[in-house]
């Protein structure tokens, strides 16, 4: 009897911890879209390539420009 107690409140914290997990998921998928979008990366896969690459860009065009920001 104590041991499926135990059992169902471990079943209990590990539904709870899944939803939080799911819900932590949730949200860096609707980020890494909105980031994917901002950037225009092809594929969720490019955006660190993209990203990079804009900040590439961004310095070369400061240091054009003569600002040091």
């Amino acid at each position: 009897m104590e041991q499926t107690q135990t059992m169902e409140h471990d079943n209990k914290m590990l539904r709870q911890t899944v939803e939080q997990l799911q819900g932590r998921l949730d949200k860096a998928l609707a980020i890494q879209n909105e980031v994917q979008q901002l950037i225009n990366a092809p594929a969720p896969e490019k955006i660190v390539h993209d990203l990079r690459n804009v900040l590439n860009e961004l310095t070369l065009l400061r240091a054009i420009a003569g600002t040091d920001e």
